[in-house]
């Protein structure tokens, strides 16, 4: 792991403690946000349900390093699609890892303060990169 400025791990670990103070989320983190992310899948219309059965939905804390710099993000990445998109597949299409969705836990409760902001936040994310599965770009979901 490379080094990272100090003052910035301090940082992240303050709001990683107060994120997982049970007074500021009255629920079991860990374990709600999985679920929290499993229904806003389960929410989907059955015609585009039908179609992600091929896509694995993996919950990570953060985004890995690797992925931060490879996509230049400023910022921070709230979920990311790995994949060719649905449109862009063909039979010659020689890609052999899965379709991919990764939802960052702890970039979206830092930015949520309550329950119902973490709830809309993970199913516009999961919405969002489910938009990128099916060919959609940022610019398209704006």
């Amino acid at each position: 792991m490379r080094n990272q400025n100090p003052n910035l791990q301090k940082n992240n670990r303050a709001i990683i403690i107060e994120l997982l103070n049970p007074i500021f989320m009255p629920y079991d983190v860990e374990k709600d946000f999985d679920r929290l992310v499993e229904e806003a899948m389960l929410s989907l219309p059955d015609e585009f349900a039908d179609k992600l059965k091929n896509v694995s939905v993996i919950v990570r804390d953060y985004p890995q390093p690797e992925i931060l710099e490879k996509l230049k993000v400023k910022g921070t990445l709230l979920g990311l699609y790995q994949g060719i998109p649905l449109g862009k597949k063909s039979v010659w299409s020689r890609r052999i890892e899965p379709d991919m969705i990764y939802i960052y836990k702890i970039p979206i409760l830092a930015i949520c303060r309550t329950p119902e902001q973490v709830i809309a936040k993970v199913r516009e994310v999961v919405i969002h990169e489910v938009g990128h599965y099916f060919g959609l770009s940022d610019e398209d979901m704006k």
